[in-house]
């Protein structure tokens, strides 16, 4: 939730200041970015209805917002790793796997040819860098909650909730995500500082 509050945070006021400087330049990677948020929401919202939960995590995240999540993510599953039950969903969940990542790939580079490609204003800059290294210690405590998770050998006591192997998996993918936004934070950073002198 914290995340999605400083991505919306960010998100906002770039795509007001895109919308009132939109050049023919802007055109191609505007496209590509609304296709693959449209196709990541649609299929989020169509995939979310099969979602096994059971009403939230704990109600601290709603049941439709948790129903999305768990669509979005699809992808990141288990079941690559053991055929048999793999083959066992249906056609159209196995093509959603395959494409949510391609589509939220998609939308990332979009949004990032977008930015660098768009004039912004420096106070808009400077706003959505200060985001940024706010959004790199929200993923840092994250990183740090799920690290001693998996150290611990996760939920004893739960039923299946135990740590394993795609978790060990995950915590690495979250570490590698937030060495590559520290670094991207950074250098929007000094750009900023160079940019001002």
């Amino acid at each position: 939730m914290a995340l999605l509050a400083l991505a919306i945070a960010a998100a906002l006021p770039a795509l007001y200041s895109l919308a009132k400087n939109f050049t023919r330049r802007l055109r191609a990677p505007a496209a590509v970015l609304l296709a693959a948020t449209t196709v990541l929401f649609a299929g989020g919202r169509h995939f979310g209805n099969g979602w096994p939960g059971t009403g939230g995590h704990g109600r601290l995240v709603p049941t439709g917002l948790a129903a999305f999540e768990w669509a979005a993510s699809l992808s990141a599953s288990a079941y690559w790793a053991h055929p048999h039950a793999l083959a066992a969903f249906p056609a159209p969940e196995l093509a959603w796997m395959v494409v949510s990542p391609l589509a939220l790939a998609a939308a990332v580079i979009a949004a990032a040819t977008l930015v660098r490609r768009a004039e912004l204003p420096p106070r808009l800059l400077a706003f959505e860098v200060r985001l940024g290294v706010l959004a790199c210690a929200v993923m840092a405590v994250f990183l740090a909650g799920c690290g001693c998770w998996v150290a611990a050998g996760g939920q004893r006591g739960l039923g299946p909730a135990r740590a394993g192997l795609i978790d060990v998996a995950g915590v690495a993918v979250m570490a590698l995500a937030l060495a590559v936004a520290g670094q991207a934070a950074r250098t929007a950073r000094v750009g900023l500082r160079s940019a001002a002198n």
